[in-house]
């Protein structure tokens, strides 16, 4: 796609404000979205434009590790490891610390410069809670990597237990928009999550806070999930696109339009000129050739490696598609 000048004057004008320091309506949002009068280049032009007044020329490269899978009590309707869909999903325990370690390494080993120990459950248990912590300390110790983790809800004490082990951020998505949450996940409230939220970032924990596309939701439900981002103010945004898993709710949802995606993702980044854009699951089974647009829609950042129960792409092939967008990783 060729950079363009000229730009629908709806879309420059949101491009001003943004750069001057303010703020497009729900209402602008909502426009740039859906007025197909729009073109989708010219809104990624315009997140390219903001993506580089706000971001370093730098793409964050991040690895995660499943550590503990499957037989969880919650019912997000989108995962395939919840106890109460019929999908068949891996299960295991907390794996071994050398297990984990190992995959650590491995993080390192293909260019990742975090690393997020994962664990299913609505939080974690006090059997595993000091294990991880121990981990935390040794793989930042051992690898150098920035360790992030994904337990669940925390409470206070929690959180400042692993600010203190040198976790840098914790990733805790809401998901979706607050008015589609209870249609996703009913054994939670969107408000759980966002208390959570709350307090990691009370801790001085970095929020790596963002969701999934395509579950179902209107185009007016996009532009509120990420008006209730920018209302978290995260540090990192993780972009999700609906890879559906067999045996779940959500497992006939049709595919993702990809320049749709594009599009969602250069609208998110006018509403959220700040937070490092992330993209994670889905990314290759929904976008494709076009993931390269959506790094210029805003993305300064990927998962490589692999994600939670589905395998990823080559990280070699995610690191040429950063450089060759002039982004250093």
């Amino acid at each position: 796609m060729s950079v363009k000048t000229s730009l629908h004057p709806l879309v420059e004008e949101a491009v001003e404000k943004v750069l001057s320091g303010r703020e497009i309506s729900f209402d602008e949002a909502l426009t740039l979205l859906t007025d197909a009068r729009i073109s989708t280049p010219d809104l990624v032009e315009a997140g390219a434009r903001v993506t580089a007044a706000f971001h370093e020329s730098k793409a964050d490269i991040c690895a995660i590790v499943s550590a503990k899978t499957g037989s969880c009590v919650e019912d997000c309707s989108f995962c395939s490891q919840s106890m109460h869909h019929s999908a068949d999903a891996p299960s295991h325990p907390l794996l071994s610390d050398e297990a984990i370690m190992d995959a650590a390494r491995r993080a390192r080993e293909i260019g990742a410069r975090r690393f997020c120990i994962v664990s299913q459950g609505r939080s974690p248990s006090e059997r595993d809670f000091p294990r991880i912590l121990s981990l935390v300390r040794r793989i930042r110790n051992e690898t150098g990597l920035s360790v992030d983790c994904a337990l669940g809800a925390l409470t206070e004490e929690q959180a400042a237990a692993l600010k203190s082990a040198g976790v840098s951020t914790y990733n805790h998505n809401i998901e979706t928009a607050p008015s589609f949450f209870p249609a996703i996940v009913r054994t939670h409230t969107f408000e759980d999550r966002v208390r959570t939220v709350r307090i990691l970032k009370g801790a001085g924990i970095d929020a790596c806070c963002g969701g999934i596309l395509n579950l179902g939701e209107t185009p007016r439900q996009r532009i509120e999930f990420a008006f209730a981002l920018r209302e978290i103010d995260p540090e990192i945004v993780p972009i999700n696109i609906l890879n559906p898993r067999p045996g779940t709710p959500l497992e006939d949802v049709p595919a993702a339009d990809p320049w749709e995606m594009v599009r969602t993702i250069a609208v998110f980044r006018l509403v959220l000129p700040k937070p490092v854009f992330k993209l994670a699951g889905g990314r290759e089974a929904n976008l494709g050739s076009l993931q390269s647009e959506a790094v210029r829609a805003g993305a300064r950042g990927a998962i490589v490696g692999g994600y939670l129960t589905t395998a990823g792409g080559d990280p070699a092939a995610d690191r040429r598609m950063f450089a060759s967008l002039g982004l250093s990783c």
